[in-house]
């Protein structure tokens, strides 16, 4: 195999499954001996994760208006240049907006943006400027992101290849199967304490469990601005002693392995990871029917689907979960083999080396 240079650029100091992806595509990339850099906050968790694994890191500190600043983009355009990169993938519009019609300036054949979110940025000069100037490839990582482009910014993609889809994976060795033998029902989830993770939901419909007289544990693992928020509202429900939060959590498998049911409660999301995970580990799903949850889950099925954003019929599906173990071990059997035939992150990833090295 040739070596070939590649960037990835992302911009966000926190952990995510966007900044999740961008560094263990890097890793497959170094690992197939291409060389590899990262224009990332080098104080940031992508950052120190990637010098750790000795990528090459190359600090980027971004503001609002930093696509306006001609010197950081001269900066940049002189970075870029010197590498000699055959490839770019981008993380998110604001990063787009800032390095794309650079890259390009600077020869980069594939300039690339994987989208993760069902949003479509403002169709002003400077997005189309980024977009039409900069971009070879739009790939949405669902159909409903794609949808969402084609509905709410056309011109943005009219002249972009945005025709792939290709959805998020996970590595099967580290996610198998288990079998859990909580004393009490354990609900959990993985994600950020954010207002899109909709876990303020989540909590009200376990308030909902509680007043029926259900026992039940719930775990919520992760941090974020809302944290503190989130924790005065599980008080004032009463749900201190069934409900505790466990901040940050690296090993995803081992908090797979101590919960029985995961309850996905997003207000939106692209292809969440973290509904992978636990299919693959046998762990059921409970989710509301927003976004690409559809594209993920087929209710009855793979896991169960609950109107958005129905509280009452969410504690009722969970109820239902709780209390029907045939339910659980059929939906379980079929959402592991779904994502054995969908997910699998040795299959995808040489889907994407594909589109990386597409114009070389």
């Amino acid at each position: 195999m040739t070596k070939k240079n590649v960037a990835f650029f992302n911009q966000y100091s926190l952990w995510g499954g966007g900044e999740k992806w961008h560094f263990e595509m890097a890793l497959y990339l170094k690992n197939k001996g291409h060389q590899v850099f990262i224009f990332t906050p080098i104080t940031g968790e992508l950052g120190k994760r990637s010098s750790q694994k000795g990528l090459t890191v190359i600090d980027v500190n971004i503001a609002k208006l930093t696509y306006l600043n001609i010197f950081f983009l001269f900066k940049l355009y002189m970075q870029i240049k010197k590498l000699n990169l055959n490839s770019i993938v981008f993380n998110s519009f604001l990063d787009v907006r800032v390095a794309a019609f650079v890259s390009k300036l600077a020869c980069v054949k594939n300039v690339i943006l994987r989208c993760g979110m069902p949003i479509a940025p403002k169709q002003n000069w400077a997005y189309k400027l980024a977009f039409k100037k900069g971009l070879t490839r739009l790939v949405p990582i669902t159909y409903a992101i794609r949808e969402e482009f084609q509905k709410n910014a056309p011109q943005l993609i009219k002249e972009i290849p945005s025709d792939k889809i290709i959805y998020n994976a996970i590595d099967l060795n580290k996610f198998s199967p288990i079998e859990n033998h909580n004393e009490i029902f354990t609900i959990g989830n993985a994600v950020r304490l954010t207002d899109q993770k909709g876990l303020d939901l989540l909590l009200k419909s376990l308030k909902i469990l509680k007043d029926k007289g259900i026992k039940f544990k719930a775990k919520i693992a992760g941090t974020g601005e809302l944290e503190k928020d989130l924790k005065q509202l599980s008080n004032d429900l009463g749900l201190t002693e069934q409900v505790s939060f466990l901040g940050f959590i690296e090993d995803i498998p081992s908090f797979m392995r101590s919960i029985d049911l995961l309850a996905f409660s997003s207000r939106y999301e692209g292809a969440a990871r973290t509904i992978l995970e636990a299919m693959a580990c046998n762990v059921p799903v409970v989710a509301f029917n927003t976004s690409s949850m559809s594209e993920m889950i087929e209710s009855n099925k793979t896991g169960l689907l609950v109107k958005a954003f129905d509280q009452i019929e969410y504690a009722h599906r969970l109820q239902q979960m709780i209390n029907d173990k045939f339910l659980r071990d059929q939906i379980v059997k079929n959402a592991r083999q779904y994502v054995l035939q969908n997910f699998d992150q040795s299959i995808v990833y040489k889907k994407w080396v594909g589109i990386i090295f597409e114009n070389d």
